[in-house]
């Protein structure tokens, strides 16, 4: 039962990140329509900001060997269609001394190549050195170094970094490497790279939720490996469109995981509206095990190939965005968390004019952006036409305190016509709680 005095609390708390070190208002920075390249992207934007890369395949200096920390880096349509193509030089990121505030969201990296420098410097496609950052909604193939057997196409020095809904396949290094390190997968498929699945070295942990780990994990020194609901047995593999790691619809994997689909979310999609089946039906109910990729309206029949193969004319059109969606970038919080609410809004196939009015749900209490009161209020907003907007509504830390523990908090979000006084396309919807 959530009670008055939280309510008061959650007002506070959103007040307070108005006027505190974090902006509620983080900017966009777009590539390539605003900066030239990813890089340049970066060294503009600001801690709390966000990097929106757009469409296309991404190669040369300024789109690899990116480093950034505090910043969200993402694509605008997922991994399948925005590709970082290091050419055999060079790797696509490395993340230096950052924690979960540092995201990396949506991108193929692929054909990364470097000479490793030590345990320090093993990653071929993205390393981590004493870094935690959370990377989700990534491809990673055909990457390696040139002479260490026991590197890591995802690699982890004194760090703790989370992978979610990430595809980690035919590289030549093994496709992950910890030393010293904490690494979660949740609903990854790691497969057909160098000599293991997973190589561990010195104090070195894993946790493996939901996740397909083939190719076995070879330990020096290591500890705590915890596997939830995730196999390292044969998950059936089939061919689909956009590669070679879907689940045959008699895999053990469908079905196979912990939580339900709806509750685990990327990029303001959840798992429901994915599939990792083969016959491109969405993954309802409890998840299926492995990485989800989008649904291919167009598929017919299997293609066999070699490697995955998205391309991003291989995408379906997506049909015109009309109305809000709410995006937060976790369900639960505790003290120290990021806490970055973001509003995707379009006007569908027209210019527009409307109303946007977001509120946050909280029992019987409703509170009213921007002022967060009680009463009504919007701001008007104008959109293009097949041209939907991001905007950051809220961006802070949740701060220390004991709060008590509550769920079933919302936020809602509509666009208004002004004129009709009607709703315009769908209504977003996103749930959370703290403790």
């Amino acid at each position: 039962m959530i009670q008055r005095k939280q309510i008061i609390m959650i007002a506070a708390i959103i007040t307070l990140c108005m006027v505190s070190n974090f902006s509620c208002s983080a900017a966009i920075f777009r590539v390539p329509s605003e900066h030239p390249t990813i890089g340049a992207g970066i060294s503009a934007a600001s801690a709390g900001d966000t990097v929106l890369v757009a469409d296309g395949t991404y190669t040369g200096p300024g789109n690899k060997a990116l480093i950034f920390s505090a910043k969200t880096v993402m694509s605008e349509n997922g991994p399948q269609s925005c590709i970082i193509d290091c050419e055999g030089n060079g790797r696509g990121f490395t993340f230096d001394s950052c924690n979960r505030n540092t995201s990396l969201q949506g991108f193929w990296i692929k054909n990364g190549r470097v000479q490793s420098e030590g345990y320090e410097d093993i990653g071929s496609g993205i390393s981590c050195y004493d870094a935690s950052p959370t990377i989700m909604d990534c491809i990673i193939t055909g990457c390696r170094t040139y002479d260490d057997d026991w590197a890591g196409a995802v690699s982890s020095y004194e760090g703790s970094p989370e992978l979610i809904n990430c595809l980690i396949v035919n590289n030549g290094d093994n496709g992950i490497c910890g030393v010293f390190s904490y690494t979660k997968l949740k609903n990854c498929t790691v497969a057909d790279n160098g000599e293991y699945g997973a190589w561990l070295y010195f104090e070195t942990g894993m946790s493996l939720t939901n996740s397909i780990m083939r190719g076995g994990m070879a330990y020096c020194e290591s500890w705590a490996i915890d596997s939830i609901n995730s196999t390292t047995s044969d998950p059936n593999f089939a061919s689909g469109p956009y590669g070679d790691y879907y689940l045959s619809s008699s895999s053990s994997c469908v079905d196979g995981g912990r939580d339900l689909s709806s509750e685990i979310c990327i990029r303001g999609m959840c798992l429901d509206s994915l599939t990792t089946q083969q016959n491109q039906t969405p993954d309802q109910g409890i998840v299926d095990i492995g990485f989800h990729y989008r649904v291919s309206e167009s598929y017919e029949t299997p293609t066999p190939t070699q490697t995955p193969t998205p391309t991003t004319t291989a995408t379906p059109n997506p049909e015109p965005f009309e109305g809000v969606e709410m995006i937060l970038n976790k369900a639960i919080y505790t003290a120290g968390d990021a806490f970055k609410l973001r509003a995707f809004y379009g006007s569908g196939e027209r210019d527009a004019s409307a109303h946007l009015y977001i509120l946050l749900e909280a029992g019987d209490i409703f509170l009213f952006w921007p002022e967060w009161t009680g009463e009504p209020m919007f701001e008007t907003v104008e959109m293009t036409a097949n041209d939907p907007s991001y905007r950051f509504i809220l961006d802070f830390t949740w701060p220390e305190g004991d709060y008590g523990s509550v769920d079933g908090l919302r936020f809602w979000g509509a666009l208004i016509e002004p004129d009709a006084m009607q709703v315009m396309g769908r209504i977003g919807m996103v749930e959370f709680g703290y403790r």
